[in-house]
C-alpha cells in the first residue's frame, strides 16, 4: 500500500511539474512573438514608406479616440489622485507640510507609478477588446485575406498605426495626468494651510525632484504596455476562425494586455530603482 501511494504521490509531482514547465514555456514563446511583433513594427514606424494616407488616417482616428475622448476622465482622476496625495501626506505630518517632502513623495506615486498605470488601463479600456474583435470580424469577413492577396501586410497596413497611436496616447494622457495631480495637489494643500509656497516655486522643485532615470521610466512605462497591448489584442484577434471563438479571444487577450501592463511597468521599476 505505502508503494501504490508513492507512486501516486511521484506521479502526482511530475504531472505539477509538466504542467507548469509547460505553461512557462508557453508564456515564454508568447512573449517572445509579441516583442519580435513589437519591435518590428517599431523598426519600421520610422520609414515614410509604411505610412500611406490609409495608415495615417487610422492613427489619427486612434489618437482622437483614445487620446482626445479619454481627456475629461483623465482630468477628473489625475486631480482626484493630486488631492488626495496630499492630504494623506498632510494627515501623516505635523504641521505645514515641507515642500521638500512632498515633491518626492508626488514624484514617487504619481509620477513614477499611478500616471503610467491610470494611462495604460484608459487606453485599454477604449482600444483593447475593441481592437480583437475588429480584427477578429476582418478576419472572418475575408478583409484580411484580401489584404494579403493585394501583396499588402495586414500588420503594417493596420496593426503599426493601432500601436503606434496607443503609445503616443498614452504618453500624453500619462503627462496630462501628472501635470494636473501636481495642480491639484498644490491647490488642496495651499487650501488646507499645509504649503505656503507660490505655485512656480512649488512645480520647479517638483520638475527638480525628477531626475533622468525618472523621464525615462516615465516613457518606458507610458509607451510601451500601450504598443504591447494593442500587439496582444490584435494577434489574438487573427486567431479567431469562427464567430463562435470571438468572445474567448476577446477575454483571453483582455487578461494577457492586464497581466503585460502590470508586469513592464513592475520589471521597469525593479531594473530602474531595485
Amino acid at each position: 500500500m505505502l508503494r501504490v501511494a508513492w507512486f501516486f504521490v511521484v506521479s502526482a509531482r511530475r504531472r505539477l511539474l509538466f504542467a507548469l514547465g509547460g505553461w512557462f514555456l508557453g508564456g515564454w514563446r508568447y512573449s517572445r512573438h509579441v516583442l519580435a511583433v513589437v519591435t518590428t513594427l517599431a523598426l519600421v514606424s520610422v520609414r515614410p514608406r509604411f505610412w500611406p494616407s490609409t495608415a495615417r488616417n487610422i492613427f489619427a482616428r486612434q489618437i482622437l479616440q483614445i487620446g482626445v475622448g479619454s481627456i475629461l476622465f483623465i482630468l477628473i482622476l489625475g486631480g482626484l489622485v493630486g488631492a488626495v496625495a496630499v492630504v494623506q501626506a498632510a494627515g501623516w505630518a505635523q504641521g505645514i507640510l515641507q515642500v521638500q517632502l512632498l515633491n518626492p513623495l508626488l514624484v514617487v506615486v504619481v509620477a513614477r507609478e499611478l500616471g503610467p498605470l491610470f494611462a495604460n488601463l484608459i487606453v485599454f479600456s477604449k482600444d483593447g477588446t475593441s481592437t480583437t474583435s475588429e480584427v477578429g470580424l476582418m478576419k472572418l469577413s475575408g478583409e484580411i485575406r484580401l489584404l494579403e492577396a493585394q501583396g499588402i501586410d495586414p500588420l503594417t497596413y493596420f496593426l503599426l498605426p493601432k500601436m503606434c497611436g496607443a503609445a503616443v496616447a498614452s504618453f500624453c494622457l500619462t503627462i496630462l495626468f501628472i501635470g494636473v495631480a501636481f495642480l491639484a495637489g498644490f491647490f488642496v494643500g495651499t487650501a488646507i494651510g499645509h504649503i505656503n509656497v507660490s505655485l512656480e516655486h512649488f512645480f520647479s522643485d517638483t520638475l527638480r525632484s525628477l531626475e533622468l532615470v525618472d523621464w525615462v521610466v516615465l516613457v518606458i512605462k507610458s509607451m510601451v504596455p500601450a504598443a504591447i497591448q494593442s500587439v496582444i489584442c490584435a494577434t489574438h484577434g487573427l486567431q479567431i476562425s469562427s464567430p463562435a471563438g470571438l468572445a474567448g479571444a476577446t477575454r483571453l487577450a483582455a487578461s494577457r494586455s492586464l497581466a503585460a501592463v502590470f508586469t513592464v511597468s513592475t520589471i521597469t521599476s525593479l531594473v530602474a530603482y531595485g
